[in-house]
């Protein structure tokens, strides 16, 4: 036992020069990404957790203490809407599992009992708070919590009476084409057929004499505003060379950007610094320099 032990240190502490752990940046990111997904494909809590996408099974179920960890992810965040469909969930799954757990039930009803609170269902609040205390009698915070949720019922009790649960992840922007791009990325929304009849594809050169001997496969996605498609710019190898180039140099960006023809302009360009900076090889750099007038003339 002793040796095998050992062996599993060696292993580990050899895989921490080569391999870089998650952080709790990463969880987070992971988590958040997770919930936009939720709640742009409306998709049920639990479902996603069986690993199921429109009753097709796409990945292995989540345990009591992985949803529990997503429901810290969002209370964390001061994201109770999200917290108490994932502590709620970790809860059914903690009946279910019991003694395959790390969590303990109180650790449960604690995020879930303050989250319900905060959006503003203070008996059930107040209800699950109870329970926690029966398990753990001394929790100071439960204590104090449990006082001020009875005197909040006693000071207004027609507004503390269990209200409807939110049906809808609060609003974290106010960016009114949100609706639309999660409506879009549901296809919940299609161009009439007048629209679809008047779409063409072509191949265009735009009078630049690269793309004349290889001209670009443009696709009309809509006329008002215009947007298009170009399919085949650039091919898996290419994209390979541009993945293990930048993977080094990945950052985080945010969800939506302004000025995204600037962004991509400026990313573009990158491709050509970083191959000098890298120090590549004259092949792998000759390809780049390609790739950046190739796609330079795209824009």
């Amino acid at each position: 036992m002793l040796d095998f032990a050992q062996e599993v240190r060696q292993n580990m502490s050899q895989y921490r020069e080569v391999l870089k752990f998650p952080t709790d940046e990463d969880l987070n990111g992971a988590a958040v990404a997770l919930m936009r997904l939720q709640d742009t494909y409306k998709l049920d809590t639990a479902s996603v957790a069986r690993g199921q996408l429109n009753g097709v099974q796409y990945s292995t179920q989540l345990s009591a203490d992985d949803c529990f960890e997503l429901g810290r992810q969002s209370y964390n965040n001061q994201d109770f809407y999200h917290t108490v469909l994932w502590m709620s969930e970790s809860l059914k799954r903690h009946e279910q599992e019991k003694n395959r757990t790390n969590i303990e039930r109180w650790e449960i009803l604690e995020y879930l009992a303050y989250s319900t609170y905060m959006q503003g269902n203070v008996r059930s609040a107040l209800q699950m708070t109870d329970e926690l205390l029966t398990i753990v009698p001394t929790h100071q915070r439960a204590l104090g919590n449990r006082a001020f949720y009875q005197a909040a019922i006693e000071k207004a009790p027609g507004t503390a009476e269990t209200v409807q649960p939110q049906t809808a992840a609060p609003v974290v922007d106010d960016l009114p084409e949100r609706e639309v791009y999660e409506m879009l990325c549901r296809n919940a929304l299609s161009p009439s057929p007048q629209v679809l009849a008047q779409l063409k594809c072509r191949y265009v050169h735009k009078n630049e004499p690269f793309l004349r001997i290889a001209p670009l496969k443009e696709e009309e996605a809509y006329l008002e505003p215009r947007i298009v498609l170009y399919r085949d710019v650039i091919y898996d190898g290419e994209i390979e060379i541009i993945k293990k180039m930048a993977s080094p140099r990945a950052r985080r960006t945010p969800v939506c950007q302004d000025k995204a023809r600037q962004d991509l302009s400026r990313s573009v360009t990158v491709i050509h610094i970083v191959a000098y900076e890298a120090g590549h090889t004259d092949a792998v750099t000759n390809q780049c320099v390609l790739l950046h007038k190739q796609l330079c003339e795209v824009l």
